[in-house]
């Protein structure tokens, strides 16, 4: 039996909890509702503006800096076109971006999606770069350059760009003319590179450019070099060509000479990066530097390219020591900008379906989150390709325009278990709150009666007085005494037995208070007394 506190309590807890159970539940509905229409955004793309075209000028990239490298087609065959994309992607920080995932990366031959397999998206490899120096009498003579010592200047430029190699990356140093020398075989010490690039000298012989080129191809075939930096103010000069140039063959001559040495270049997978140092000359004159042929070669190699160094314009410089200076620092930007283009972080292999020959674009696409922005971020490789020649001849990569597209955060499925939990824990809690205060309120019930009943013992102040059920004249005879169990009134503070307080319906015979306070029937069991409901049970 509970009390009418305890049931009072009860009921106005259970009210309570029920219209907070309803409150709580009309707000999870409406966050279930606001969370499935995040998810479904976050599925859909939601009202994603449509891809914004960046406009010159104006182009937004998310601070991502997209940085091509070559198109690699050393395992290329005609039953499987194989190639390897290389790129790199820095961040607003200068800092290489490294956190692409296969997911982000796109390949399209000619608008086609070209079907990736797993682990296709790779780290690129370190550096292995193979330096050609020219060290013919031009490189030294004054009446060339009006001055200036080229070879000086291209020694300091080496000496610039070996210091910015990474740890792992390797360098060999090679001088030519008409042979050539082998200064530092390739290695990562750049104390052995800074003591070959010493050893740098003239021999004043002429140039002999193809043999050279293809002995640089070998050798890096032969020793798995991936680039080739060839620093030359030369032509070829060699009895050959002056046949060629008498017969009145010499274009055909050299355009036989560069196309075989391009072939092999890109069979080997070498990348070749040319620096003509001078002005263009003629074999006629037999001086000046063949920057055509250099740059025929070098582009020809899937990736690399030739960068002319004019030194006409150094004479305005004054004295010998200023003209040297502006030639260093000319060759310098020079190799700082084919170093940018060695050094990627990412090489993609893909096996391209049938292609046509001719001419196409491969587009590599790149998708990179930033804020609630995603960026694609294009490289685009074009392409002439002849079967009779072999692989492809991919031209030098360059950056499309960016384009981005506002974006909802992805489905968390571990923020959303942690927002259910959380809605549900009040509606856990409510559920609980009613017991738990039945029970908070029934030990205040106990401790009140524990507090109220009291068996008298020798000194109790209770002993002799009367209970308010024994006022008539026989009264007396019922006395409180040592043993008795008394109630006392938790009110007025008026004693009974309590057998009477029972007797009277757990309420006082005080005619002022009648304060009702119900003793359950297992209180009154241990006291001895047997509750009258009890006893009409068993009547």
């Amino acid at each position: 039996m509970e009390s009418n506190m305890g049931r009072t309590v009860n009921r106005k807890w259970t009210r309570e909890a029920r219209r907070a159970v309803l409150l709580f539940v009309l707000c999870g509905a409406a966050a279930g509702a606001a969370a499935l229409s995040r998810v479904s955004l976050a599925q859909t793309g939601g009202n994603a503006s449509p891809a914004f075209k960046a406009q010159s000028g104006d182009a937004d990239n998310g601070g991502f800096t997209p940085t091509p490298g070559n198109v690699d087609t050393a395992g290329w065959t005609e039953q499987n076109k194989s190639v390897t994309v290389n790129f790199s992607l820095e961040r607003a920080d200068k800092q290489l971006f490294r956190g692409l995932r296969p997911e982000d990366v796109e390949l399209k031959l000619n608008g086609t999606t070209v079907t990736l397999k797993p682990g296709a998206l790779g780290k690129g490899r370190d550096v292995r770069v193979l330096f050609m120096v020219d060290r013919s009498g031009s490189m030294v003579d004054p009446s060339e350059s009006g001055g200036a010592d080229k070879l000086r200047a291209a020694r300091d430029a080496l000496r610039h760009i070996i210091g910015q190699l990474g740890e792992k990356d390797q360098a060999a140093i090679v001088t030519f003319d008409e042979g050539q020398d082998e200064l530092v075989h390739l290695t990562p010490k750049k104390s052995d590179l800074e003591r070959g690039i010493n050893l740098i000298e003239t021999r004043n012989k002429d140039t002999k450019l193809y043999d050279s080129i293809r002995w640089a191809l070998e050798k890096a075939k032969s020793e798995n070099i991936g680039i080739i930096v060839f620093i030359s103010d030369g032509m070829e000069d060699t009895k050959d060509a002056q046949t060629a140039l008498a017969e009145g063959r010499l274009v055909s001559y050299k355009r036989g000479e560069e196309q075989k040495l391009s072939k092999l270049a890109r069979e080997s997978g070498v990348r070749m990066y040319s620096v003509a140092v001078g002005e263009p000359g003629s074999l006629v004159m037999r001086k000046g530097v063949d920057f055509e042929s250099l740059k025929a070669i070098s582009e020809a190699t899937n990736g690399g390219f030739a960068r002319p160094v004019s030194v006409a314009d150094l004479k305005a410089a004054g004295s010998p020591t200023r003209m040297n200076e502006r030639l260093t620092e000319k060759l310098k930007d020079v190799l700082e900008a084919m170093k940018k283009d060695w050094a990627f972080a990412y090489g993609l292999k893909a096996a391209l379906p049938d292609m046509q020959e001719g001419e196409g674009e491969l587009v590599l696409n790149l998708s990179a989150d930033q804020g609630d922005k995603r960026y694609t971020l294009p490289l685009v490789y074009s392409y002439t390709w002849d079967k009779s020649i072999g692989p492809p001849i991919f031209k030098a990569g360059r950056v499309g325009a960016a384009t981005f597209i506002e974006i909802k955060p992805p489905i968390n499925w571990s923020g959303l278990t942690q927002i259910y939990l959380l809605l549900l824990s009040p509606l856990v809690l409510l559920g609980l709150l009613p017991s738990v205060l039945n029970r908070i309120a029934a030990a205040r019930e106990m401790s009140r009666m524990s507090n109220a009943i009291e068996q008298l013992g020798h000194g109790s102040r209770w002993l002799n007085k009367l209970c308010p059920n024994e006022m008539g004249p026989g009264g007396q005879r019922f006395l409180f005494k040592s043993g008795d169990t008394v109630l006392v009134c938790p009110k007025c503070n008026t004693p009974h037995h309590l057998s009477c307080w029972e007797y009277n319906q757990h309420q006082c015979m005080n005619r002022v208070c009648e304060y009702q306070f119900v003793i359950p029937a297992r209180v009154l069991a241990r006291h001895g007394i047997i509750a009258t409901e009890t006893k009409r049970q068993y009547v």
